[in-house]
């Protein structure tokens, strides 16, 4: 299982924090299951929160701060869980199963796009995370199979246009979820 969050003012610490502790404790219940925490480029504190929390649940956990791993080891994951990440595009290009968890109740956020358009799941509780967890290590294909729509939906949409412009719709993609940060088109202090 890899993990990752977004550390920049988008969500409050406290938010950050038991997020982290929620997949650190659902991971502790899946028995053989390793924990990836893949730090954020910007983050300053080194995997201390995420060591913290993996230490708490009893869980085994590795932090990788080396960015360019990314593509390596979302092939090898069988899951990225997050809350919000350029990688999440990632996964789904190279059909890693996705989970967003959002405890901090951000309807509109960017984030909820990848659930809105069908190619991840959503968790916002323990028992939430825990059904897709489940679903999600059941293996990529099977994960898949019932998203195959979307996944080729959000594929042509983004990518696969034969225009040579790949690149560039991936860069407008990630910018306009980032402008509807700066726009503030969501609460990012309201948790329910």
């Amino acid at each position: 299982v890899m993990a990752t969050w977004f550390v920049q003012s988008i969500y409050p610490q406290s938010v950050k924090e038991a997020e982290i502790a929620l997949v650190a404790e659902t991971v502790s219940k899946l028995g053989r299951v390793n924990l990836i925490f893949k730090l954020h480029p910007s983050d300053t504190g080194k995997g201390t929160l995420e060591k913290s929390q993996a230490h708490r649940f009893g869980v085994t956990a590795r932090v990788i701060e080396d960015v360019t791993l990314n593509e390596q080891l979302l092939v090898a994951a069988d899951v990225l869980i997050c809350n919000y990440t350029t990688l999440a595009i990632m996964a789904v290009v190279v059909k890693t199963p996705l989970i967003i968890v959002d405890l901090a109740g951000m309807q509109k956020a960017p984030h909820r796009s990848y659930v809105d358009e069908g190619v991840a799941c959503f968790a916002n509780s323990k028992a939430s995370l825990e059904k897709a967890l489940k679903e999600a290590l059941m293996g990529r294909d099977a994960f898949w199979e019932c998203r195959r729509q979307a996944w080729e939906k959000f594929i042509t949409t983004r990518l696969h246009k034969a225009d040579g412009r790949a690149a560039e719709r991936i860069c407008d993609f990630i910018e306009a979820r980032l402008n509807k940060i700066g726009q503030g088109q969501f609460d990012a202090h309201s948790i329910d």
